[in-house]
């Protein structure tokens, strides 16, 4: 599962994907060393992400090499190429698959067959003034890096995972009347297709962001495909505390519609959308869960989107004091202090001075199951509950005192001797009773027990 909190400040970006830095690195040119150049990127954020790992989780039965490629695998390179929504049904991969080859998502009308060395595509980009160098890399990998017997990971466009395996049986070849307007490939041989392999389960670190490129051999566990491995679906779970602190209609965007069970993937109304930033296509899987929690005192689950309270089921946690008992049906005591009875009392007299929802939470009390002393409950109510109830009620100590009681509130009763004003109300005012909340740190055991018990007295 993931944990995130939604803030005022969270955004698209951070939730489904944005653009951001990043270093060119050095496998285009399977090379430990970089150009230095700063590019910028469509980086996933924790929803996408979220996504790819659902996907890449489901169950699709048995995952193996074939007897005689396996024989192979130690020696030969590996490559990938990136190819959009490179699954069934797609028309450059019903092409691929039917003529055994493979392409690359590049248009550059340059016929590399006669080209004899990589430098004749140096010359090209360089006549042409072309400076896309995912482009050169693309057209240098296909031509020149890779060769006959090698393996070539076909991926889909977030390069999390492996939808297809090739091996190389041809040289390069050049077509530009082929019914898929692309014009670089290679003859191979499908050794798997329609799979969902998760990269991280092969080769030890993320894909480039090239479209193409040879891959560190080294970096490939080749040992994962010598023996199969069956697939079974996982659950993941999205948890989002504070839900109602974000912007839903900044962060989810066109998303929201995605959350439906019948809008997700094999959903009777199933849709697939086109993300802005990476123009991927896009969905929701069903082995992906959201939870999100929200405190309903705070105000601003007034504003909480429409959009979203009909895509979610609401379910209420109320404070569960039987989670003050200890294993032998005990209540939690610190001394002669109940604290069951004590939480129960205090949430009695906040549901009827405000509503249920401002009631005091069990979890702030949790704690005393470690550690039973009466300075740290005293601890909790200086820090934790007082400063609740005063916010509860605007810093109006008379109403805290019905809460708590005599013990925890001091009033005031000296005389005020108000400036010289002729004041309608000036009687009346003077009148009023004053309250101010007394030192918890100097309570004694009675005050907390005579929150439940107003009439007890120390000589009982």
């Amino acid at each position: 599962f993931t944990l995130i909190t939604f803030h005022p400040s969270y955004s698209y970006e951070d939730f489904v994907e944005g653009i951001k830095p990043n270093i060119d690195d050095a496998e285009l040119n399977n090379t430990d060393e970089t150009n230095g150049d700063i590019k910028y990127e469509v980086k996933e954020g924790v929803f996408k992400d979220i996504v790819s790992r659902a996907e890449i989780s489901k169950g699709n039965g048995e995952i193996s090499f074939p007897k005689d490629a396996r024989k192979n695998l130690e020696t030969a390179d590996f490559g990938k190429i990136r190819f959009g929504n490179w699954v069934s049904g797609n028309e450059v991969y019903d092409y691929c698959i039917e003529n055994n080859c493979i392409s690359i998502p590049i248009v550059e009308s340059i016929n590399l067959t006669d080209a004899k060395s990589e430098q004749d595509i140096e010359n090209h980009f360089t006549e042409t003034g072309n400076k896309f160098w995912h482009t050169k890399v693309a057209l240098k990998t296909i031509k020149f890096w890779l060769k006959k017997g090698d393996f070539v990971f076909i991926t889909d466009n977030r390069q999390n995972i492996i939808k297809s395996i090739a091996q190389i049986e041809s040289d390069y070849y050049y077509d530009d009347k082929s019914p898929i307007n692309l014009m670089h490939f290679r003859k191979v041989k499908w050794i798997l297709n329609d799979v969902s392999i998760p990269v991280s389960k092969v080769y030890e670190t993320r894909f480039s962001s090239y479209s193409a490129s040879l891959l560190y051999s080294k970096k490939v566990n080749k040992s994962y495909f010598l023996n199969s491995t069956a697939q079974e679906t996982k659950n993941f779970v999205l948890i989002i505390d504070e839900i109602n602190r974000g912007n839903i209609a900044n962060i989810f965007g066109e998303l929201i519609t995605l959350l439906e069970p019948a809008k997700r993937v094999g959903g009777s109304e199933e849709l697939l959308i086109t993300l802005p930033y990476s123009k991927q296509p896009f969905s929701v899987p069903q082995n992906l869960y959201i939870i999100g929690t929200m405190n309903t005192a705070d105000r601003s689950v007034e504003a909480l989107d429409t959009a979203l309270r009909r895509r979610f089921s609401f379910t209420e946690y109320i404070p569960d004091v039987d989670l003050l008992i200890d294993n032998l049906g005990e209540h939690l005591m610190i001394g002669k202090i109940d604290i069951y009875k004590l939480l129960e009392s205090i949430n009695k007299r906040i549901e009827k001075l405000l509503d249920k929802d401002h009631c005091i939470g069990h979890s702030y009390f949790l704690s005393i199951q470690e550690n039973n002393s009466l300075e740290h409950l005293k601890s909790i109510f200086a820090d934790k509950i007082i400063p609740l109830l005063t916010e509860y009620f605007y810093g109006d100590f008379g109403k805290i005192g019905l809460i708590l009681g005599e013990d925890f509130i001091l009033t005031n009763k000296d005389e005020i001797e108000f400036a010289n004003f002729n004041y309608p109300d000036k009687e009346l005012v003077s009148q009023r009773e004053i309250y101010s909340l007394l030192n918890i740190k100097e309570l004694k055991e009675d005050s907390f027990i005579k929150i439940y018990n107003p009439k007890y007295s120390s000589d009982d």
